[in-house]
């Protein structure tokens, strides 16, 4: 019994370490625990657009964000200033009520994007696309994007960590931590334009219809125990 109770100590001390060695590195996070603010040390202020607060992944009510597929969003303004330009993380949870043309998350200037699309239907098939410093090619396998099909598709709660890194060139996709794809071919932002992150929607497009929980974004490329960490994050 005493080995067991040690044994759970240490997961549990290990956990909590991969998730405060990020923190520090962490430059949006928006928990959706009673609002719609962005809670990093940033504070950058959010008007949300339709998009309502709803029950969470755990059964917690006003705990996660709910997008009606129509017109609703949440505006994040002038972020350029803010977003990583060569490496970066995001994590989020989602829970999609269709596969269709959608976006969760988009910053995007006339040079490149930064851009999230889970439960995309393409080409006749399910798609996460994952975009960052993207110059817009569609041909073959671009620079600055990922994605990975078919992706199953359910009305389920899933954790997505997109990771880009033009240092080196790799980005990644991982799902309910699985790493599903990889790339080599990562490009930097190039932000030359003053503009908004839109959450829950494109620029006035693709409007996603499903929810959103627990996005943070990180300044730093995260390996596979902190996906775990976050993946097992309780709350």
């Amino acid at each position: 019994m005493r080995k067991l109770f040690t044994f759970s100590i240490t997961i549990i001390i290990t956990l909590s370490t991969y998730a405060q060695s990020i923190d520090s590195l962490m430059v949006g996070y928006w928990p959706f625990n009673g609002s719609t603010d962005d809670s990093s040390k940033n504070q950058k202020a959010t008007t949300a657009y339709g998009a309502k607060l709803a029950v969470d992944r755990f059964g917690k009510t006003a705990s996660a964000c709910y997008f009606d597929g129509i017109d609703d969003y949440i505006d994040i303004r002038d972020y350029g200033k803010i977003l990583p330009k060569d490496i970066i993380s995001i994590s989020m949870w989602t829970k999609s009520l269709a596969s269709r043309p959608q976006s969760q998350f988009m910053f995007e200037t006339e040079a490149s994007r930064c851009g999230i699309s889970i439960d995309f239907y393409h080409d006749n098939r399910n798609t996460v696309f994952w975009d960052f410093g993207w110059l817009g090619d569609t041909e073959g396998n671009p620079p600055g994007r990922a994605y990975y099909r078919p992706l199953p598709f359910d009305e389920e709660w899933h954790h997505f960590v997109f990771t880009s890194n033009s240092e080196t060139g790799q980005m990644r996709i991982f799902k309910d931590n699985v790493l599903i794809t990889a790339e080599s071919d990562a490009l930097p932002m190039v932000i030359d334009q003053v503009k908004n992150l839109r959450i829950g929607s494109a620029y006035n497009t693709m409007f996603y219809y499903g929810y959103i929980d627990d996005i943070r974004i990180y300044s730093c490329e995260i390996g596979p125990k902190d996906v775990d960490a976050l993946f097992n994050v309780k709350r």
